[in-house]
């Protein structure tokens, strides 16, 4: 083998490594981009994930609120109930009054 052939074998040796090397670089590249686009939709979803569980949080707040108003309007509503019955009652009982009242008359 002469030394132009073995030149011409190295440069092909090298150029076939560079070659090597160059698709290695940017198949790490693709790799990384595709990490990185991995890592940016993980944090989207955990924003995602964050931002509901305030609102959750915020859902269950206004729900206790209404099952507490809810309590006071079912009290109020009880107490009306009674102050209702006691003041049919009261009627009766004057209606009855006037009734005896209007009898020995």
């Amino acid at each position: 083998m002469t030394t132009d052939q073995r030149l011409d074998r190295i440069e092909r040796i090298l150029i076939l490594h560079f070659n090597s090397g160059r698709r290695e670089r940017r198949r790490v590249r693709e790799m990384d981009e595709k990490i990185n686009i991995l890592i940016n939709a993980q944090i989207k979803n955990e924003d995602g994930f964050r931002e509901l569980r305030e609102q959750s949080r915020e859902t269950n707040r206004q729900i206790q609120e209404m099952r507490e108003t809810f309590r006071e309007i079912r009290d109020l509503f009880f107490k009306t109930d009674e102050r209702i019955n006691r003041l049919d009652e009261a009627q009766k009982r004057t209606d009855r009054k006037l009734n005896e009242l209007s009898d020995r008359s």
